[in-house]
């Protein structure tokens, strides 16, 4: 073999060793996440008198959907490396009160990896006419992205421990930024900074005694705060201020 093949050859399996690396580094990492509290959730994820809880396969989504007439849908995207349904008590409480929560699922519990996640989803609910959209930590975040690409599919936006990326503050849409008092995950700074990207009617809502994860039910969330409230407090105090929004 002359010198330049072997150069060649030994730039070729660097670059593969490199990307194999990279590979496994990034499954490593995505294998951990949070995970919904089965003793929590296992009543809320499934149907009852009120609520219809069902899991599409196609769209990758779960479904609240009240039992009784309702006009008005919520497309929620969960937080960075948190399984989706750990908010099914948050929907399923919206739902008691007459809004269609889809709650969906990204691809390894990342919602940047999966920014058109909310693409189609209202295709499947043609008799809903008020949308809104809106996601925990990095889904709000993610939900601003794409909302500023598809500004005319949604009245407005949801932002619980998050804040938008992208410039909104042109949208004449509905907004609601609520976080807890004891978060210690959302930063500040960035928090504060991303206000001149809202819309000029956005409502902020600080629930007093709440934290980060409360807003789910996968536990407690490394740098969080600890909260003075209960989980099912923190979800009443958000179910009433999004029903605020909507209605």
């Amino acid at each position: 073999m002359n010198k330049a093949r072997k150069v060649s050859l030994i730039v070729i399996l660097t670059i593969i060793a490199v990307v194999a690396l990279f590979t496994i580094a990034f499954f490593t990492d995505v294998a951990v996440y949070y995970h919904a509290d089965e003793s929590i959730i296992s009543a809320y994820i499934q149907s009852d008198d009120s609520v219809s809880v069902e899991y599409h396969n196609q769209g990758k989504f779960y479904s609240f959907e009240p039992t009784s007439s309702y006009d008005s849908a919520f497309v929620f995207i969960p937080g960075g490396k948190v399984e989706a349904k750990a908010y099914a008590p948050l929907m399923h409480e919206l739902a008691k009160n007459g809004i269609l929560c889809l709650l969906l699922e990204v691809k390894f519990n990342l919602a940047i990896l999966d920014q058109n996640a909310p693409k189609g989803i209202q295709d499947n609910y043609k008799d809903v006419n008020n949308w809104y959209i809106g996601g925990h930590s990095l889904g709000g975040t993610v939900a601003s992205k794409y909302l500023s690409k598809n500004p005319s599919e949604y009245k407005g936006i949801v932002f619980l421990g998050s804040y938008p990326q992208a410039d909104l503050s042109s949208l004449n849409i509905k907004c609601l930024q609520m976080y807890g008092s004891c978060d210690k995950v959302l930063k500040m700074n960035k928090y504060e900074a991303a206000k001149l990207k809202c819309p000029i009617s956005t409502k902020e809502f600080v629930i007093e005694g709440g934290n980060h994860a409360q807003f789910g039910a996968y536990g407690a969330q490394k740098g969080d705060g600890e909260a003075s409230i209960t989980n099912e407090m923190q979800w009443a105090i958000t179910v009433a201020q999004i029903l605020q929004l909507v209605y």
